[in-house]
């Protein structure tokens, strides 16, 4: 009797596992976590839609301002021009009919004083994002990653449909900030695909995505040069959503998330459905460590950011880089986008450049690890950046094929560290404030997209100062990213107090 409760011990302890345990032996990469990333990616390729539809229904046509002193005194104007000729007198401005994309600009009339109208809905788009990417993101490490999804892919077929059938500017403006709110809610999908795979498959979660989306701009463009309209473009693209409606079944809570709550129980049926569908084996009675929940470790959310000093150290360092980042990526684009005349084709290689650059990230993250991927792929778009300025500063080059080569190196660079980012950023958190974390970064990324257009204003002082301000800002984010560990093939950290 008294050698039975020994063993009995010693073999409740084995059958005992912590889930990075239990992942491995229920299989990394298997069928289970193919057929999520498969949803994942699918919905990824749909993003630009989505977010970059604007490019297209916002067109502004050209137009004829005709005075009202004079009706045979008549001006024909360029999309991107005002009328001053007629300051300080009556006059009328109204849309060029053509054959051509339908646009809101021409259903609203926003041309002429009226044309920053089209820029202000982007804007609330963007500034939705924002607040969904705080609220949303704390949301999802409270009530689960699994139901901010399928909140997401619910509400946002809602409201892209209702943004097709905005009967006024007011409306359609309303449905595009909410529609930003909703899309923020993304992260909290990718986050989810995050913890289920295994430390060698997270770098594919974010090269896959970065991949579709890539090929996503493709994929608007085909849709806005057959459809010509920009109403049934946007029903369109709410039927896109109901696909994934479908799917929601197949989609799990995260069983890191519910270890962090104590939902031991529901995390192991998870992982037991996970072995079975990777036709892995698992023990017959085997239990799962619940994340700690000692009182002497910071407690989880906000407040534990920025108390913890390693986590408030990562995230100052993190927030910067994502706010390099993206302002670089938009500014970047900005310029290199405008590679033809026709629109449809420039839209689509601002994209597809992004394509190798995410194939090359693929590469080096597993070769390199995520600390020296973040850094090299930033100093060479800041490196490209600041030999553009100089290029436009000194007039070396009069044919601009040597600037755009640059800036065709600085875009590929900033796409390649964007993928980098969201393999890099996820593995830096612990499960409880992962969402929260990852969130805080993507709300100053919005800053620096808001902030972009502004930096590219730079160059009416001179030529030069933008791609100088960008790289700059790159080369201080690539220096900046020496203080961050390197996290390739580490377990994911469960809770704070996992974090040295």
């Amino acid at each position: 009797m008294l050698l039975t409760t020994p063993i009995h011990y010693l073999v409740t302890c084995w059958r005992k596992m912590n889930f990075e345990e239990g992942l491995k032996e229920a299989g990394y990469f298997g069928r289970y976590q193919k057929k999520l990333l498969l949803i994942l990616f699918l919905f990824q390729f749909i993003c630009p839609a989505i977010i970059l539809s604007i490019t297209y229904i916002g067109m502004s046509p050209e137009w004829v301002c005709t005075s009202e002193r004079n009706n045979n005194t008549s001006l024909h104007f360029s999309p991107d021009k005002r009328c001053h000729y007629f300051e300080g007198e009556p006059h009328n401005c109204t849309p060029s009919y053509e054959e051509g994309f339908y646009t809101i600009a021409e259903e609203w009339n926003l041309i002429c004083s009226r044309s920053h109208l089209i820029n202000l809905t982007q804007s609330g788009f963007f500034f939705g994002f924002l607040v969904g990417a705080f609220v949303l993101g704390k949301l999802a490490d409270s009530i689960g990653r699994r139901k901010v999804t399928i909140m997401i892919l619910v509400c946002g077929a809602i409201v892209m449909m209702l943004n097709a059938l905005s009967p006024s500017l007011t409306l359609f403006a309303i449905c595009r900030f909410v529609a930003g709110f909703l899309f923020a809610g993304v992260m909290a999908f990718y986050v989810l695909a995050s913890e289920i795979v295994g430390p060698g498959q997270r770098g594919l979660v974010s090269v896959g995505t970065s991949l579709m989306f890539a090929l996503g701009f493709v994929f608007l463009s085909f849709i806005a040069y057959v459809i010509q309209d920009w109403r049934r473009l946007m029903i369109f693209v709410s039927l896109l959503y109901i696909p994934f409606l479908t799917m929601y079944r197949s989609i799990p809570e995260s069983p890191r998330w519910l270890l962090t709550i104590q939902e031991e129980v529901k995390a192991r049926r998870i992982l037991i459905d996970i072995a079975r569908t990777n036709k892995k084996t698992l023990p017959s009675d085997f239990s799962l460590k619940c994340a700690s929940s000692s009182g002497d470790q910071p407690s989880a959310g906000l407040i534990a950011l920025f108390r913890h000093r390693v986590l408030f150290r990562r995230t100052l360092i993190m927030a910067f880089i994502w706010f390099t980042v993206c302002m670089v990526y938009y500014g970047l684009s900005l310029g290199v986008g405008s590679l033809s005349s026709n629109l449809y084709i420039s839209f689509s290689l601002s994209g597809l450049v992004e394509v190798p650059s995410n194939l090359v990230a693929y590469v080096i993250l597993d070769k390199l690890g995520r600390k020296w991927s973040n850094i090299i792929t930033l100093a060479l778009g800041g490196t490209a950046a600041l030999g553009c300025s100089f290029v436009q500063i000194t007039g070396i080059n009069s044919g601009g094929s040597l600037q755009m080569a640059l800036a065709l190196l600085g875009k590929f660079s900033i796409s390649a560290s964007f993928c980098v980012l969201f393999a890099y950023t996820p593995e830096l958190y612990s499960t409880d404030v992962r969402n929260l974390g990852i969130a805080l970064c993507n709300v100053l990324a919005r800053f620096g997209g808001i902030i972009a257009p502004v930096v590219i204003l730079l160059d009416e002082s001179g030529a030069g100062l933008s791609m100088l301000v960008m790289g700059m800002l790159s080369v201080t984010a690539a220096l900046l990213g020496l203080g961050v560990p390197e996290t390739f093939n580490a377990p994911l950290p469960n809770t704070i107090h996992d974090i040295k």
